[in-house]
């Protein structure tokens, strides 16, 4: 008995410790793409209030490949919301953004990524300034989402704020070690109470 419950340790123990990362690139895109929603990598991506557009990103950074483009055509905020396709919470690590640009001039300053937490439902936040070309950004505090959303500020004078967002990288959150060990040993218990 002692025997078979190490064995289900050793086994389970190094899956459910480790999380899954993933980059999101849209690298599996090759032509202009025009769409409302998609799956990437695991993760539905839905619009909110804009289209979701993946394309080159040669105009915006020469080489960097592609990316995908957020353009509010209505009013209010616009974006894109991120979940995980499996249900399961998930982590934000960093993501690259780029402004929209206007005849050579990014109008826009303040841009806003949001996440909802999957256990109380709270939500975190993080504005940041696309303007200075593809930058990196690595908020903390993006851990445990059920969600993810990625806003452009309103429309000013009918002008679009549309963004650019690549190189997205999520981590899974695995179920914990003593979840998966109590869960198998309940059922090692019930295997050997119907041999009885």
């Amino acid at each position: 008995m002692k025997t078979l419950f190490a064995l289900i340790a050793l086994a389970i123990l190094p899956v459910s410790v480790n999380a899954e990362t993933v980059t999101i690139d849209f690298e599996e895109w090759s032509e202009y793409t025009l769409v409302s929603s998609f799956t990437s990598k695991g993760y539905l991506f839905v619009n909110d209030n804009s289209s979701l557009v993946i394309h080159s990103h040669d105009l915006i950074t020469p080489g960097y490949g592609y990316d995908l483009f957020i353009d509010n055509y209505g009013s209010g905020l616009n974006g894109v919301i991120i979940t995980s396709g499996s249900g399961v919470s998930f982590s934000m690590q960093q993501f690259d953004a780029a402004s929209y640009e206007l005849n050579g001039t990014n109008i826009y300053t303040d841009y806003l990524v949001v996440g909802t937490r999957a256990l109380d439902g709270s939500q975190v936040s993080f504005v940041f300034d696309a303007n200075e070309g593809m930058v990196t950004y690595s908020p903390g505090g993006f851990t445990l989402l059920s969600s993810l959303a990625f806003y452009a500020p309103e429309r000013i004078d009918n002008i679009a704020a549309g963004f650019h967002l690549d190189n997205i990288v999520l981590n899974t959150v695995p179920v914990p070690a003593s979840v998966w060990l109590l869960g198998s040993g309940l059922a090692c218990l019930l295997g050997l109470a119907k041999r009885k």
